[in-house]
C-alpha cells in the first residue's frame, strides 16, 4: 500500500489525490451500511471480497474517466496553443488571455494578465505541438494511481474484519476509520481554502455518517 501511495502522489496532484480518496471512502462507508449488523456473522472473506472488488471496479471506472478527462484537457490546450499562433494579433492575444482563465494568475489585475498574454503570444511561434494519441503515458499512470487509491482505501477499511474476531467490533472500527478520514479530508479542504477547518471536517464526516445510516436503512 505504501508503494501505491507514493505512486499516486507522483502522478496525481494533491486535489485529485484527496478527492479520489474521499470518493473511495464514501463508497466504502455506503458498502459498510449494506453490511448490516444482523449480517455480521458472514465470513470475513466475503466482506473483504465485496470491499476490495468494489474498490477495483470503481477505481477502474474512475481512473478511466480521469484519463479521458486528461486527454480532453490536453487536446484543448493544443487548440489554445495553435490559436495563439494565429496571424491575427488580436485573435492570438484573446486566445492567450482565455488560456489563462482558471489558472493561478486569475486573480491578477487585467493589465497584468494582458502583459502575460502578450508575452505568451510573442513566444507562441516557437511552440512545438506534438501529435499525441488518445492516452499518454501520464494519463495511464493517473488511471493506475486512482485504482491504487481505491484499492488502498478498500484494504484499509477491510483490515478490521481480518484483525478482529468479533465482527461487530470490526464493523465499528472500519466505520470509525472511514469517518475519521472524512473529517481529515474536510479539515484539509478548510485549511487549503482558508475556511473553517473543523466545521468543514464535521460536515464531510457528517455526510459519511448520513450515507452509512441511509444505506443501512435502505438495505435493512
Amino acid at each position: 500500500m505504501i508503494v501505491l501511495h507514493h505512486f499516486a502522489r507522483k502522478h496525481l496532484d494533491f486535489s485529485d489525490l484527496m478527492t479520489e480518496a474521499a470518493a473511495a471512502v464514501y463508497m466504502l462507508v455506503i458498502i459498510n451500511g449494506y453490511v448490516q449488523l444482523s449480517q455480521l456473522h458472514t465470513e470475513f472473506y466475503y466482506i473483504l471480497a465485496v470491499d476490495v472488488g468494489a474498490s477495483v471496479g470503481w477505481g477502474l471506472i474512475d481512473g478511466f474517466t480521469y484519463a479521458i478527462g486528461q486527454s480532453i484537457s490536453r487536446g484543448n490546450d493544443t487548440i489554445v496553443v495553435k490559436r495563439t499562433q494565429s496571424a491575427d494579433p488580436e485573435k492570438a492575444l484573446a486566445a492567450a488571455q482565455e488560456g489563462l482563465d482558471g489558472t493561478f494568475v486569475s486573480g491578477f489585475s487585467r493589465d497584468a494578465k494582458k502583459a502575460i498574454a502578450e508575452e505568451i503570444v510573442s513566444k507562441a511561434p516557437d511552440a512545438v505541438v506534438d501529435k499525441q494519441g488518445v492516452f499518454s503515458r501520464e494519463d495511464l499512470s493517473g488511471l493506475v494511481s486512482i485504482l491504487g487509491v481505491y484499492l488502498t482505501a478498500g484494504l484499509a477499511l477491510s483490515l478490521p474484519y481480518v484483525v478482529f474476531a468479533d465482527k461487530l467490533i470490526a464493523w465499528l472500527v472500519s466505520n470509525t476509520i472511514g469517518i475519521a478520514w472524512l473529517f481529515y479530508f474536510g479539515y484539509t479542504v478548510g485549511r487549503v481554502t482558508g475556511q473553517k477547518r473543523v466545521l468543514i471536517g464535521v460536515l464531510t464526516s457528517a455526510v459519511g455518517i448520513a450515507f452509512l445510516a441511509l444505506s443501512y436503512r435502505v438495505y435493512a
